[in-house]
């Protein structure tokens, strides 16, 4: 440990005689925007957004507590929010309660705010996020979401190749806040995005390291539940300046390191 951290001496920690510890516990930042695996269809960023109409949409993991979908996944039409007993996170197979929705005004976006610190495990990581301007203009980027020919959960994602476009492919009256994805043409099948692929996050990689850039916004109309149409997408750097505080600001709490010793162990 202390070879990977530097200098040991700062990160030594004694019994004072008072039975407290002497220094905090360093907290680690957790390993985003890699695969745990191999295979690059196990996203362990990608989760689900269930609500109790069964409306399914996908996520992403953008803190220890927080995932990024698309508002419309948990408000319909001009309504309020949803309440929160109404909306539950598929995190790795398993649900998990949101305590908050936040929204950032009229934008198509919204943060859950989960009701526990997430686990960080091999199966669920943050996805990685910048302000690089290179990788946010990325022409090539992709997204995961559960297969189009089943309903399972399941923690493994088909991942749908995607080409960034113009924006003016998918409105004439599209500003910097958005950019306009298509699923990218392939020989041996037809891509589509489909109804549930709502709020999933679109994923940039660079250098082995996949960053979000933007969250799909696709509201199918009632006789079009796919299509390899250009699609809208909130741009992830274009989010409101209240959401991105939210999400820096969303850290696993430090270890208490000024409890006595005989606490900590109960």
């Amino acid at each position: 440990m202390p070879a990977q951290l530097g200098d040991s001496a700062s990160y030594e920690m004694t019994c004072k005689s008072d039975e407290n510890w002497s220094k905090r516990k360093a907290n680690c930042e957790p390993i985003c925007g890699r695969y745990a695996s191999d295979s690059a269809s196990v996203a362990p960023w990608h989760v689900g957004v269930k609500t109790y109409l069964n409306q399914m949409c996908g996520g992403t993991i953008v803190s220890p507590s927080i995932v990024i979908t698309a508002l419309h996944c948990v408000q319909f039409e001009d309504e309020p929010a949803l309440s929160v007993d109404k909306v539950v996170v598929i995190i790795a197979g398993n649900s998990v309660n949101v305590s908050e929705i936040i929204v950032g005004g009229q934008i198509d976006v919204a943060l859950l705010k989960l009701s526990e610190i997430l686990t960080l495990s091999k199966s669920i990581r943050p996805i990685c996020r910048t302000e690089s301007e290179y990788i946010a203009s990325s022409t090539k980027a992709f997204l995961h979401g559960w297969p189009k020919d089943t309903n399972k959960v399941t923690d493994v994602f088909h991942k749908t190749e995607l080409d960034v476009l113009p924006r003016h492919n998918c409105g004439a009256n599209l500003n910097e806040t958005y950019i306009c994805v298509r699923p990218a043409y392939k020989l041996d099948r037809n891509e589509t995005l489909c109804e549930g692929d709502s709020g999933s996050g679109i994923i940039a990689e660079s250098n082995g390291v996949n960053y979000i850039i933007g969250i799909l916004i696709f509201k199918p109309s009632r006789n079009v539940k796919c299509t390899n149409e250009p699609i809208v997408a909130v741009m992830f750097n274009q989010i409101p300046k209240s959401l991105k505080i939210t999400i820096i600001l969303d850290k696993e709490p430090l270890y208490d390191m000024d409890l006595p010793m005989n606490v900590m162990e109960k």
